[in-house]
């Protein structure tokens, strides 16, 4: 799946939500298939794949709205 940059923020809004939901990047990263330190660098470059976005929604336990409203304010 390739990647997508979406707009400022939503680095910052996924590291919110994981904080938020009690979990640790390490424990994220190991969903995506990823390292702690590979998912650093997506949030703080605000790139991640829509398969890792769907991910991340899942394991924060996002709801709906908040998931459109999230990917409409930041793309």
């Amino acid at each position: 799946m390739p990647k997508v940059t979406l707009g400022m923020g939503i680095g910052d809004w996924v590291a919110r939500k994981i904080k938020r939901a009690g979990y640790s990047q390490t424990t994220i990263a190991k969903k995506l298939g990823i390292t702690q330190q590979a998912l650093s660098l997506r949030i703080k470059r605000n790139n991640f794949s829509y398969d890792d976005l769907r991910e991340i929604f899942s394991a924060v336990e996002a709801s709906d709205s908040e998931i459109i409203k999230v990917m409409r304010g930041f793309m």
